[in-house]
């Protein structure tokens, strides 16, 4: 049950007379989030408001945030610029299905907030504690794999680092997908090279560099963090604080608990949790690839494909490799697959990606005249958006210039 927020909005707030403010739905120590309603996409979205707790109240007209005092001005002042830049941030990665999707952003009431998608579902500590205190191992490497697939792209397309990777920050939604969210603490590459950073972590899955300003931080940072979440969401333990560690303190290794986590798991386990940065293992493709190939059906080798079955073409197929992303347009300059040349396809129109461990293809559109889906019926997905695909769906480029099904063989 949420607490009534004395500070938060009044339900039935309109704001840039666009969004219809309904309840809270969750509140922390710098924002309070909202279900809202769209009025221009009639849609159901939330919305989160920058409130930094304590500092602030609301004006006569229960609207305008107003600080406390000349000191709680100032520290409003670069919160609200880190607050709009946690929003570009995670609009730039509109495109990662396991990424929570931000559609604006903009100033109003004395404060900031952002508009991202509404996501019903529950969190992994939420579902640890539902399930009785841990997940099955099958479910938790399904879980860690996606949200390192998702990680590697943030780090080594976007150049983000997330600094906050926690069970309460992943969340499953009713419909099984998975999304990352709280991008507040994330700092791009070239922000890492400051000589101080922020300290902040959260006890038993932050690694011993974010406990200091001037640690040196980088993907493996979050490599200790996806690792300690994989570690507590099996088990129902947290490990050791990284300074009792240093101090001495250790944690049973997941292979000797009696948990059915395999022995080359739980090894890679423990080496992205090595206290030295430099001992750990350095990326997340490298840590979640063994839940990959630990999990996947080896007896038959997966070969997914493209192939027309409409318009220009018709009939020519694709082999297609799994886990790599695929470019699709009228250039061999900027595509991988060239289904056709017509004008109306974008140099790089679209691009896919097929996840050999749940069987699903990622279609992320880049173009200008469109990609279609046939859902139950025909819609566009949107530019910079991304839909997800299975076997023998189909998809369509631009003003029906030809039409792609999805497929995978086994040999």
């Amino acid at each position: 049950m949420i607490t009534k927020n004395p500070v938060a909005l009044l339900e039935g707030t309109k704001l840039q007379d666009r969004y219809l403010v309904g309840r809270v739905l969750g509140s922390g120590g710098f924002g309070i989030t909202y279900i809202a309603y769209d009025f221009l996409n009639h849609n159901i979205c939330a919305i989160k408001e920058y409130v930094p707790k304590g500092i602030v109240k609301r004006g006569f007209d229960d609207s305008v945030l107003m600080p406390v005092s000349v000191k709680a001005e100032m520290e409003m002042k670069y919160g609200k610029r880190d607050f709009l830049e946690e929003a570009a941030i995670l609009k730039e990665l509109n495109y990662i299905a396991e990424v929570v999707c931000i559609t604006d952003y903009f100033r109003e009431n004395g404060t900031v907030y952002f508009v991202m998608e509404y996501l019903e579902g529950e969190d992994l500590s939420q579902r640890v504690h539902r399930l009785g205190g841990k997940i099955s191992v099958a479910e938790a490497n399904h879980i860690i794999y996606k949200v390192g697939q998702a990680l590697d792209i943030v780090h080594e397309k976007a150049h983000i680092y997330h600094r906050d990777i926690s069970p309460g920050n992943i969340i499953i939604l009713k419909d099984g997908r998975i999304k990352l969210i709280d991008f507040g603490n994330a700092k791009n590459r070239s922000q890492m090279k400051s000589k101080t950073l922020s300290i902040v972590y959260k006890p038993g899955f932050a690694p011993p560099e974010q406990y200091e300003s001037n640690g040196t931080q980088g993907a493996y940072t979050d490599v200790y963090a996806l690792a300690s979440t994989y570690y507590y969401i099996v088990s129902g333990k947290r490990i050791p604080e990284a300074p009792l560690r240093l101090q001495g303190k250790n944690y049973p290794k997941l292979k000797n608990m009696n948990l059915g986590v395999n022995s080359t798991i739980s090894d890679v386990v423990d080496e992205a949790l090595e206290l030295d940065y430099k001992q750990r293992i350095q990326t997340v493709r490298k840590f979640v690839n063994v839940f990959y190939e630990g999990t996947c059906v080896k007896k038959q080798k997966k070969i997914p494909y493209l192939e027309i079955i409409g318009g220009d073409n018709k009939g020519k197929r694709w082999r297609i490799p799994p886990n790599v992303m695929i470019g699709i347009g009228r250039s061999s300059n900027y595509a991988d697959v060239i289904p056709s040349k017509n004008l109306s396809i974008s140099k790089l129109h679209c691009e896919i990606y097929y996840d050999g461990m749940t069987n699903q293809f990622y279609l992320m559109d880049h173009s200008v005249n469109g990609t279609y889906v046939h859902r139950k019926k025909i819609e566009k997905i949107g530019k910079n958006n991304t839909a997800v695909l299975q076997d023998k769906d189909f998809f369509i480029l631009g003003r029906d210039i030809c039409e792609i099904e999805t497929g995978v063989m086994y040999e």
